[in-house]
């Protein structure tokens, strides 16, 4: 399980020219544990997205422990890219694959002055909100529905619908509280500059507990 700031990255995905979270993880992987090694990521970042609980596997021959593993990359890996966490996997598991759902919350400071905490973090509107019409916007997405516009193409094996569902308690959050309560829950977050998904996967077929909520 990675967490990264992606302030610095054109996304999760290697870019040829580019410097990606994917690409930078795998050049300190393979410097450690050889040219054969392979990285691959639960779900995909767009570029300014920061990582509190991207899910990745790595496919190595090299004979290393999960807690070895862990502290070798982070000893290479820059400051903004983190391994909080390594384990075991069935030499078959890809954690794309193996990912049973993403979450999405996008955050919004109302305050009348943007917080520089959160300016990568949260879209700054100074003024109130109609959340009551934005909750009412937000109804007819909920449910299982065809998502397939948004595809470049249809997946091979569960094709294109997809389940939708509320999980947030609130809209929006002021600037003061959100930033006294978030990070207690980082460690099971995706966190995009203007809003947070998170992505799970489990080698053993089996859904993990779900992650704390915000």
């Amino acid at each position: 399980m990675l967490s990264y700031d992606g302030t610095a990255y054109h996304g999760w995905q290697v870019q040829a020219g580019a410097r990606t979270v994917q690409g930078t993880l795998v050049q300190a992987a393979r410097h450690r544990f050889g040219a054969d090694t392979r990285v691959t990521g639960a779900s995909r970042t767009d570029a300014g997205v920061h990582a509190l609980g991207q899910v990745a596997s790595l496919t190595t021959a090299a004979r290393i422990t999960a807690a070895g593993l862990r502290g070798a990359l982070n000893a290479d890996l820059p400051r903004d890219i983190r391994v909080l966490d390594a384990r075991e996997a069935p030499a078959a598991f890809d954690a794309r694959r193996a990912a049973l759902g993403k979450r999405y919350v996008y955050l919004i400071d109302t305050g009348p002055i943007a917080s520089p905490l959160l300016a990568r973090y949260a879209w700054h509107i100074p003024q109130p909100l109609d959340v009551a019409a934005m909750r009412q916007a937000l109804a007819p997405l909920r449910g299982r529905h065809d998502f397939g516009a948004f595809c470049a193409a249809p997946g091979a094996r569960s094709g294109s619908r997809c389940g939708c569902r509320p999980t947030a308690t609130s809209i929006t959050w002021r600037a003061t509280s959100w930033a006294a309560r978030s990070w207690s829950a980082a460690e099971r977050e995706t966190l995009r500059g203007s809003g947070r998904s998170e992505s799970r996967a489990t080698a053993s077929g089996q859904a993990p507990r779900p992650p704390p909520r915000v």
